[in-house]
């Protein structure tokens, strides 16, 4: 919270310290100038990380933060910042482009309109703060000299004091005397110069360092071919590394950055891997040699002595044994929450957290905890890309971009409080939907059509810590198990929904893992289609069902019709047919007597009128039986199969057993018939031909089969002999396969016969 007071004046904020500032003043008056929108300030209020919020009449709300950022920009005179480095006197010096017009820049004397600068000039100067003032120079030994195109890296303070800057292609580098002061150097002369005669050969100088051993190394670019070269300090000269092994092709490729682990070792990063110089000799690690891919960008060592790579393509790349045959590297990429994978530049502040400046802005990396905080243009950060960044010794945070330069101190990790999260648009089937301008936490639909089941829904977190960057977690109940992964977008998208009742949550995550206490909430409903509704199931059912019922009820009549066409032909037959068979029989028997002179044997045609006559009515009356609707059950067939068999066996004196199961079942007209056709036949071949004095019977049925066996013990016959070939059995066998069933003969001469049948029929 803030320990000063603050005041809305008609024209601008005034802010009241009570105990004063570092110059003794008790007063800090914002206005326009200080970046206020409007100066009428017509309503005060302080969030929870100690930012002040102004509203006035025309300029909208306007965020004072706590410990906000500086920045320096156009307006400021300042174009862009290319590099940051101290200075022994606890300076902070700069090397980037400033405006002014044709003759010098505003900090030369030129003159420039700040709200008109299409006319600006952009001059290449050194700047220097010290703690109060910054100020913009150039040397004036180089004066006249063009610096060159490269502005990051080109410029530091040696252990000695001495101070090494680079220039354009054929001017070289410039050593000059050591000063504490930056300033100082305006008047020095240069103790050497190494140009187009010396190793260099003016090729622009694109990065120099010095290692703990007082050594400059020095990178060049040109298209003819790259460089690396080294000074000794102890011979004062420089060697050519170009050709080194172990090397890549320098023709190619370019050393891009230099560092140094507490070992001693030199690191050099290039575009296409890492080398390590070490005793002497190189060792170079390409992508795959345990290196993720991507050029190094940048090599820093924090504090603690680890070593910190910036990749163009892996993220921030943590050296974790420098020392080994084949060092391994740790990767923290988007996955971990960076902005993103392409790191230009790093530092870290008092506290140990690591900076890095990406295209997106700047990310604070805390190591031991892992968070990940964002600082961007809206939090005041100068826009452009990230070029350089310092921690001076005071703790502030430098940072230098190609639209300016920004400031800022990093303060002690606190506790934050749970971000709040808000609903701020809707959209069902691309139409927008009526959202409260200011966010809700829990909306309640009306129920959606199918074919408008389609949302967008829009959500918002409130942070208010600098740097704070929230990611969002949602869940859509009924259709989702558990929360999303974390994501920085604030808008999800749901195609067409099955119906369903559904309930979508959203909350807000801050960088300390704390997530929304209230999640904002949406529930809805949607409908099933029109063929799906209950409604419409029902009448569907109901017309399906009357439609079935209509459907037995004409099957049912059918199956009467056909039972009583049968039962009509069943009693024609035996009450027509069946009554002049017998007539015929009764008068061809009364014409024997009267006509027959005595003479009764069988060649009399009278006798055979009346022998046909009565097999005919023999036939007729099993036609009838099987034809008779009321005679379609096993119990009817047992019955006539009995009767059938003591009509026969008992006229020849045969005994017969007779097994038949005591269950009923309902049996069909084919098989019923075919059946007792098979059986008859059998009953008459051991009758007639078998010779037996005994017959057994056995007819059972199971769940699924009905079995008929007929066994005598007769003089039986051999089944291979032409003269037992009748049609009889052939027939049996017929009948059996027409019924899908099987047909066994077994028999053996003196032995008996054996007729098997088996036959299946469905369960009911």
């Amino acid at each position: 919270m803030r320990s000063t007071r603050p005041a809305g004046l008609a024209h601008g904020l005034l802010e009241f310290l009570p105990e004063g500032d570092a110059g003794g003043r008790r007063y800090h008056i914002y206005t326009l100038k200080n970046g206020l929108s409007d100066d009428a300030i017509s309503a005060l209020a302080e969030d929870t990380a100690g930012n002040l919020w102004l509203g006035s009449g025309q300029g909208g709300v306007m965020k004072l933060a706590h410990n906000g950022i500086v920045t320096y920009d156009r307006q400021d005179g300042i174009m862009n910042v290319q590099a940051i480095y101290p200075d022994r006197a606890g300076g902070v010096c700069f090397r980037g482009y400033v405006l002014g017009d044709e003759h010098a820049s505003i900090f030369d004397g030129g003159k420039i309109d700040l709200l008109n600068q299409s006319q600006a000039i952009y001059w290449p100067r050194f700047g220097h703060f010290d703690g109060h003032q910054l100020t913009w120079f150039l040397p004036d030994a180089l004066k006249g000299k063009t610096l060159g195109w490269v502005g990051e890296g080109v410029t530091l303070q040696a252990r000695s004091g001495e101070w090494w800057i680079t220039t354009g292609l054929e001017q070289g580098l410039y050593r000059f005397p050591a000063v504490d002061d930056f300033t100082q150097l305006k008047g020095a002369r240069p103790l050497a110069v190494f140009g187009k005669e010396s190793v260099l050969a003016g090729r622009q100088v694109f990065r120099i360092f010095e290692d703990s051993g007082e050594r400059i190394w020095i990178s060049t670019i040109d298209s003819a071919g790259n460089g690396l070269a080294v000074w000794d300090r102890a011979t004062q000269t420089l060697r050519d590394l170009a050709n080194a092994p172990s090397l890549p092709s320098l023709h190619d490729d370019l050393a891009r950055t230099f560092g140094e682990d507490p070992s001693g070792n030199v690191w050099i990063g290039f575009n296409t891997g890492v080398a390590r110089f070490r005793e002497g000799a190189f060792e170079f690690f390409k992508p795959g040699d345990s290196t993720p891919p991507g050029g190094v960008m940048d090599i820093y060592t924090d504090r603690h002595g680890i070593v910190w790579l910036a990749s163009s393509r892996s993220g921030l790349l943590r050296l974790d044994n420098p020392g080994a045959a084949r060092p391994t590297f740790t990767s923290y990429t988007t996955s971990q929450g960076l902005s993103s994978n392409v790191i230009l530049t790093v530092t870290e502040d008092l506290y140990g957290r690591i900076y890095l400046g990406t295209g997106q802005g700047l990310d604070q990396f805390d190591p031991a905890t892992g968070r990940v905080r964002h600082y961007t243009t809206a939090d005041g950060l100068a826009g452009g890309k990230i070029a350089a960044a310092f921690c001076a010794r005071d703790g502030w945070l430098w940072i230098g971009t190609s639209q300016g330069l920004s400031r800022f101190l990093p303060e002690p990790e606190r506790q934050s409080l749970p971000p709040p999260v808000l609903l701020t648009g809707l959209r069902i089937a691309g139409a927008a939907q009526n959202v409260s301008a200011i966010g809700e936490t829990d909306l309640h639909l009306t129920d959606l059509s199918a074919n408008a089941s389609q949302l967008q829904i829009d959500f918002v977190g409130l942070g208010f810590a600098p740097g704070e960057s929230l990611r969002y977690q949602y869940m859509l109940e009924g259709a989702d198990h558990d929360w999303s992964a974390p994501t920085a977008q604030r808008t999800v998208t749901y195609p067409r929904m099955a119906s369903g009742r559904y309930r979508f949550l959203v909350r807000a995550m801050n960088a300390d893992g704390q997530v929304s206490t209230t999640p904002a909430a949406i529930t809805f409903r949607v409908l099933p289609p029109l063929w799906l509704r209950w409604w419409f199931i029902a009448l569907i059912s109901l017309a399906v069902a009357g439609t079935v019922y209509s459907l037995y009820r004409y099957r049912v009549a059918r199956l009467l019709e056909v039972a009583n066409m049968r039962t009509r032909i069943a009693t024609d037959l035996h009450d027509d047919i069946g009554a002049n068979l017998t007539r015929i029989s009764i008068l061809s028997e009364v014409a024997k007597q009267q006509f027959g002179n005595g003479d009764e044997s069988k060649a009399n045609p009278l006798a055979s009128i009346a022998d046909i006559a009565r097999e005919s009515v023999a036939s007729m009356s099993d036609i009838v039986w099987a034809i008779d609707p009321e005679r379609d059950s096993l119990r009817d067939l047992i019955r006539k199969m009995r009767q059938h068999a003591d009509e026969v066996f008992t006229l020849r004196n045969i005994d017969l057993e007779f097994n038949a199961p005591a269950q009923d079942l309902k049996l069909g007209i084919d098989m019923r018939r075919d059946l007792f056709l098979i059986f008859k036949e059998a009953v008459s071949n051991a009758a007639r031909h078998s010779k037996c004095s005994r017959v057994v019977i056995d007819f059972s049925a199971d769940s699924h089969m009905l079995s008929l066996r007929i066994a005598d013990d007769g003089s039986g016959f051999d089944p291979s002999s032409s003269e037992n070939t009748g049609h009889g059995l052939v027939s049996m066998r017929r009948r059996a396969e027409k019924l899908n069933g099987k047909f066994d003969l077994a028999t053996t001469v003196d032995q008996g016969t054996t007729v098997s049948v088996s036959i299946s029929y469905p369960s009911r």
